[in-house]
């Protein structure tokens, strides 16, 4: 079973501020990277440096043209599906979160239906959560921990039944 990072009754402590919310942000990197975790789209949402985009000093409205096409929330979510499929297979993932971030529509628009397409595209078993990382009225390490703990476990249990 996958370690858990227990951090429950973080949430107390947070007084509601941005800056909360950014921990928050880093209280789920903790625990998922904790649990495995090998890529991350969030972190695509400033553009897709490892497909080899690059700001070009000489052409700037160009580049940066061609940064804000490339930014994970500006794709289309076909294009999106592609890219979190292509980041199952070159990580031979035995399963993917889709975190739905609450004060982040562009982000988390679709989420759903991607989840659905990729379960499909893939087989492998994908695990749904809702947070945030400003208002922490929608984040619950608790809640969170628990969630995963349970997906977890049934990866566990499709690896012993393979």
């Amino acid at each position: 079973m996958a370690r858990i990072i227990d951090t429950a009754g973080e949430e107390e402590r947070m007084n509601g501020s941005f800056a909360a919310g950014w921990r928050q942000v880093a209280v789920g990197f903790m625990l998922l990277a904790a649990l495995g975790m090998v890529a991350s789209t969030y972190s695509k949402v400033g553009g897709l440096y490892e497909q080899g985009f690059r700001h070009d000093p000489d052409h700037p409205l160009e580049t940066m043209a061609d940064y804000c096409l490339g930014c994970y929330t500006n794709r289309n979510l076909p294009s999106r599906v592609d890219l979190i499929q292509q980041y199952i297979e070159d990580y031979q993932a035995d399963g993917f979160l889709i975190n739905s971030i609450k004060s982040c529509n562009s982000f988390s628009a679709g989420q759903l239906m991607m989840l659905r397409k990729l379960e499909q595209r893939t087989g492998k078993a994908g695990a749904f959560i809702e947070s945030d990382l400003v208002d922490p009225r929608y984040f619950s390490a608790a809640n969170i921990k628990n969630r995963m703990e349970s997906y977890f476990q049934m990866i566990e249990a499709k690896r012993a039944t393979v």
